[in-house]
């Protein structure tokens, strides 16, 4: 453990200002569901998991579909309590588990960006899977009814899954949007998320800061917003009403839009 922040030490004391900024505004106000813990639940279901299931406002009608996966699991989590059998059956232990983290990052993770799900829908898939592999034993009858719910949710998934190859984001998305970044003058400090690491030439001067200095009172040469950080300043309308109303007034007084592509956009500070 000394060993481990030590090395954190020396790592935090190359840019003890830019640790400040990014480490800082990544752990701000995580816990504000604790004090509004229902408006939290709705912000939770509404935005993580509706959005990402086919409820978003820009979703078409056909992505509604995708709302049945959300239905199995519930219905999964349900089914590992009911009906009881004396079978030693630990599936109600994975249903809790499953639930626990899905209060965790309801009543203590404010970002309701998409990407969290990684770590709660991994758990709702083993619970369905124990579901229904308990339910086929018990329950002959409903072999047919399971086989097809696990065909509806599998076919639902490589559905989702072809499309995403198919939008091929990181050429037509992601490449566009370094290039462009990689063709201005290089900044003493760039706004942005932390997947731009990978290919942009500034990489030393990108910052992950949530707050976009309204926090740390930073002022970045460019600001670079993805689907995940206009998430978050939907958040702060609910979370931190000052810090939402400190960057819209910054995008429209001291910003302007050089690049606006599916994906990306782009602001550069008015000189």
């Amino acid at each position: 453990m000394l060993a481990a922040s030590g090395a954190w030490a020396v790592y935090i004391m190359q840019a003890p200002s830019d640790f400040k900024a990014q480490f800082g505004g990544a752990t701000a106000d995580r816990w504000t569901g604790l004090a509004h813990p229902w408006t939290s639940l709705m912000f939770e279901v509404r935005q993580r998991y509706l959005e990402h299931y086919g409820f978003a406002a820009w979703a078409r009608g056909g992505a509604r579909a995708y709302a049945i996966i959300l239905m199995a699991y519930v219905l999964a989590l349900v089914g590992s309590f009911w009906p009881r059998r004396p079978s030693g059956s630990k599936a109600g232990v994975l249903a809790l588990i499953a639930v626990a983290y899905f209060g965790y990052f309801t009543l203590l993770e404010s970002y309701k960006v998409e990407s969290y799900l990684l770590y709660t829908v991994p758990l709702f898939t083993v619970v369905l899977s124990s579901c229904v592999c308990r339910f086929w034993n018990h329950y002959p009858s409903m072999k047919i009814a399971l086989a097809a719910c696990v065909l509806v949710v599998a076919g639902l998934e490589m559905v989702r899954n072809a499309r995403f190859i198919m939008i091929d984001q990181y050429h037509r998305q992601y490449l566009p949007a370094i290039a462009f970044l990689n063709r201005q003058p290089r900044p003493g400090l760039l706004f942005g998320p932390a997947e731009l690491t990978w290919r942009l030439d500034a990489k030393d001067a990108l910052v992950e800061d949530l707050w976009l200095g309204c926090r740390s009172g930073r002022k970045a040469d460019y600001i670079v917003t993805n689907d995940n950080l206009q998430d978050g300043v939907k958040e702060l309308v609910r979370s931190s009403p000052a810090m939402f109303a400190c960057q819209i007034k910054m995008f429209e007084s001291e910003y302007r839009k050089v690049y606006d592509d599916v994906g990306y956009v782009v602001w550069r500070r008015r000189l």
